[in-house]
């Protein structure tokens, strides 16, 4: 039947209006929602769905037919438009002169009648009942530290006004002592193969060849090769005769240096000879006296292993009096020579459980300028 009346609608006569048409299918639609069971009595107009059962199944609600919204779009049509308080006109500038000027009169008043009543003119929690004024900002600090900040900025980042010194490889290059320092610091850093290797290039420069023997003598040591250490020492001491009080100092601690060797090969007789010829050349070789104090307090020991234990004092009795002897050497302050204008430190160090003399050289100026030193 529906679709005869579609058929009927799309039949009908061209000059029959569209709002009749729209008008016959609204009053049908009013009447599907009046009657139609689909539909619940609820307020807000929600559709309810019935399954086979019977039972009512809700749906989401239809928003735009709901009753609280048309309720609240009503209200807001339905208020009552309201009318904002009239405003005063401004003041002119005559009347706001006035205004001005008269509060400014009832100030003065009201200061001269606290004035008529003894009553202070400043908030009574003032303790001296007067304004205190506060004393302007004194700037003379700032302006001080801003212009030491502006001296030592220029003092850091402008030219230098003195000569420059030079770096430490130029001076070991006009020194002509580059190998040797580096040999010291690799030797220093345990690695005696390499040092060898720069002190062999070193011995090239006669002036400091003595003492390039010795520290070559002290790789080989580390190493264990004593006889090639030994004769390091030996040739120091061809280097150094015995006839200038200078070199003289000198060989005693080469002495010592090769007492050490010798201890170290075993050979203990010979290295008593060589501490006991090192403190007779130079009583102040504190290192031949400790070490020699050292080998007859070993020697003590191996006489009481033995099964001689009478034999033992009169070791200990030496060795405290060799002990005694370096205690009494100010082995802290430094011996410098000379090869040369260039100056040789003479230290210390520890090489195979026994300690021997080193050389080193840390210059500080270049040319002539540390020939003071």
């Amino acid at each position: 039947m529906a679709e005869g009346r579609v058929r009927m609608a799309k039949k009908s006569p061209p000059s029959q209006s569209l709002t009749s048409d729209v008008s016959g299918w609204k009053n049908k639609l009013g009447d599907v929602l009046a009657t139609d069971s689909q539909y619940g009595e609820s307020e807000n107009l929600r559709p309810v769905l019935r399954d086979a059962s019977g039972e009512e199944a809700r749906t989401f609600p239809v928003s735009s037919l709901s009753v609280d919204g048309t309720r609240t779009r009503r209200s807001i049509l339905d208020e009552e438009p309201f009318e904002p308080e009239p405003r005063e006109p401004p003041l002119s500038k005559e009347e706001l002169t006035k205004a001005i000027q008269l509060q400014a009169h009832n100030v003065t008043k009201s200061f001269q009648r606290r004035q008529e009543l003894d009553e202070p003119v400043a908030p009574p929690s003032h303790p001296n009942g007067a304004i205190k004024h506060v004393a302007p900002f004194d700037e003379s600090k700032i302006h001080k530290l801003e212009e030491k900040m502006a001296k030592q900025f220029n003092d850091k980042v402008s030219a230098p006004m003195t000569k420059i010194v030079a770096a430490r490889t130029v001076e070991q290059g006009k020194a002509k002592v580059s190998e040797f320092c580096r040999a010291n610091e690799l030797f220093d850093k345990g690695d005696y193969l390499a040092s060898l290797a720069e002190y062999q290039v070193a011995a090239g420069f006669a002036h400091i060849g003595a003492y390039v023997a010795v520290n070559r003598g002290n790789a080989f040591k580390a190493l264990k090769y004593e006889a090639e250490a030994a004769t390091c020492y030996q040739q120091a001491l061809d280097e150094l005769p015995l006839t200038e009080p200078a070199t003289r100092v000198l060989h005693a601690f080469v002495l010592c240096n090769l007492g050490s060797i010798r201890e170290d090969e075993g050979r203990m007789q010979q290295a008593l000879q060589n501490y006991s010829a090192a403190l007779a050349i130079n009583p102040q070789c504190h290192v031949a006296s400790r070490n020699r104090a050292n080998l007859h307090l070993r020697n003590a020991e191996k006489l009481r292993v033995a099964g001689v234990p009478g034999a033992a004092p009169p070791q200990h009795e030496i060795a405290f009096d060799l002990f005694g002897r370096a205690l009494d050497v100010d082995w802290q302050l430094p011996h410098v020579v000379r090869a040369e204008g260039v100056p040789v430190r003479l230290e210390t160090r520890i090489v195979r459980g026994n300690e021997v003399y080193h050389f080193s050289v840390n210059l500080t100026h270049t040319g002539d300028e540390y020939r003071h030193l």
